[in-house]
């Protein structure tokens, strides 16, 4: 048995050993594992999709480093953007322009370029900034950009 939320997935066991932990069976409404086992089965082909209840005080989080709407990405974190083009930090080279580099050699290095990011203000994350993909069905098909 697997659990996923955002952006972690948790093994919680064997399926035929239930669920033990009384928070998870209590967020899925279920009073004891002999009641998870009663409404589910006795085997994983009967389990049902179960998903949680929709929360909307949850925050959402960036996908690479963790970090909640708000917060600074963590140094590196390829979906932070950068302050000075706007584009992907690790990614544009402003990073090696600013130190005057044409590569990042040490650690010494990344420091100063971390207080030169500091000094220029940092870009916090938002959840537009969360890579995305096309949904099925959003995108055209072959030929369907000639026709308009």
């Amino acid at each position: 048995l697997y659990l996923h939320a955002d952006n972690q997935v948790l093994l919680l066991g064997e399926f035929k050993d239930g669920i033990e932990d009384e928070s998870i069976l209590n967020h899925f409404q279920y009073k004891s594992r002999e009641d998870f086992w009663e409404k589910t089965g006795t085997s994983p082909a009967h389990l049902p999709s179960m998903h949680a209840p929709e929360s909307t005080s949850s925050p959402r989080v960036c996908v690479a480093c963790g970090v909640a709407a708000g917060e600074l990405h963590i140094l590196g974190c390829p979906v932070e953007q950068c302050p000075w083009c706007e584009a992907q930090l690790s990614h544009c080279n402003c990073r090696f322009d600013k130190l005057g580099v044409s590569v990042i050699e040490d650690e010494e290095q990344l420091d100063r370029f971390e207080l030169v990011l500091e000094r220029k203000g940092r870009i916090p994350f938002v959840v537009g900034q969360n890579p995305s993909y096309p949904t099925a069905g959003d995108d055209p098909g072959p030929g369907e950009l000639k026709k308009k």
